[in-house]
């Protein structure tokens, strides 16, 4: 019959078991309390971290949008009759020169200044409207329009400087100090010209420039001046002298046929211009004509009626 192990024995190896067991627990709670990190430390570590992140975000960035196939390469430019496209060419090149925050090149496509290009373009004189679009991968597309100068408008008669209008009566840009007669000078009463205002309406531009063509082409009258007086008279200055008034109540071509009638009658076959000092055609069939020049200190369209010639 075996005899059975002393008690001693037999709970030894559940002490062993325990006290491994309390060293191995010390051993982890001293281990954590050296892992443990201040607040400090912890944000200088994070900090660290996100510096790399961030570096490493710039640096591809940097490289990425320098690549060759990534950039504006090409800009064409479209419209315009004055303003050489070389111009245009020179202030979009300027503009996609340099970089944004010394980081990305604004030739990037993405990211190309249009807006800075398009405000440059219209900040020229003379340019109406301007659209500028990526129309391949590496190619801009510069599209403006020009305002046309169709005539000057001045502050007298005798008076500058003028601005140039065009057809719709908008004054756009000053107009250098012209001589002869290649632009008729529009003025009004007691209103100075004004650059970025309608100085006129577009349809007494579209009227009087078709009287002053069938004047020059039909009749010979060279027409240098347009003066609009009050809200309907109408002076047409004529190179050489004399002036033709007229209403804008009455038609055009009413005015132009009481005209034409005048200077084909016998009576009146010997007017040109300097022989007359106006021909008043404000009052319908009822037609003023003075042949009696002024002085020349005396303002042809005050000059009285009195000496007139009625028809």
């Amino acid at each position: 019959m075996r005899q059975q192990p002393h008690g001693l024995l037999r709970v030894l190896p559940y002490l062993v078991m325990s006290f491994l067991k309390k060293k191995e627990k010390a051993l982890k709670r001293r281990t954590k309390q050296r892992l443990q990190l201040s607040p400090l430390q912890r944000q200088l570590i994070w900090g660290v971290i996100l510096l790399c992140a961030v570096c490493v975000i710039l640096l591809a960035v940097w490289h990425i949008t320098r690549l060759e196939a990534l950039q504006i390469q090409h800009v064409q430019v479209v419209g315009g009759e004055t303003i050489p496209h070389e111009r245009i060419q020179q202030i979009a090149d300027t503009a996609l020169g340099g970089t944004y925050f010394h980081l990305i090149p604004k030739r990037f496509i993405l990211l190309y200044p249009k807006d800075s290009i398009e405000g440059q373009i219209r900040a020229l004189d003379r340019v109406r409207n301007v659209h500028v679009e990526r129309i391949a991968d590496q190619s801009i597309s510069i599209v403006f329009e020009e305002y046309i100068p169709q005539a000057l408008w001045c502050p007298a008669v005798e008076e500058g400087p003028c601005l140039f209008i065009d057809h719709t009566g908008f004054a756009f840009s000053e107009a250098p100090d012209l001589e002869g007669s290649a632009f008729v000078r529009y003025v009004e009463e007691d209103v100075l010209p004004q650059e970025g205002v309608l100085g006129f309406e577009s349809d007494f531009i579209k009227q009087t420039q078709l009287f002053t063509s069938r004047l020059e082409g039909e009749l010979d009258l060279y027409v240098t001046h347009i003066r609009k007086r009050g809200t309907y008279d109408v002076d047409y200055l004529i190179s050489g002298g004399g002036l033709i008034k007229v209403s804008q109540t009455i038609p055009m071509e009413d005015s132009f046929q009481n005209l034409q009638t005048i200077l084909l009658s016998e009576e009146f076959s010997h007017i040109s211009p300097g022989t007359f000092q106006y021909i008043d055609l404000r009052f319908g069939e009822k037609i003023f004509v003075n042949e009696e020049i002024a002085a020349p200190e005396v303002d042809a369209a005050t000059a009285s009626d009195d000496t007139a010639s009625e028809f």
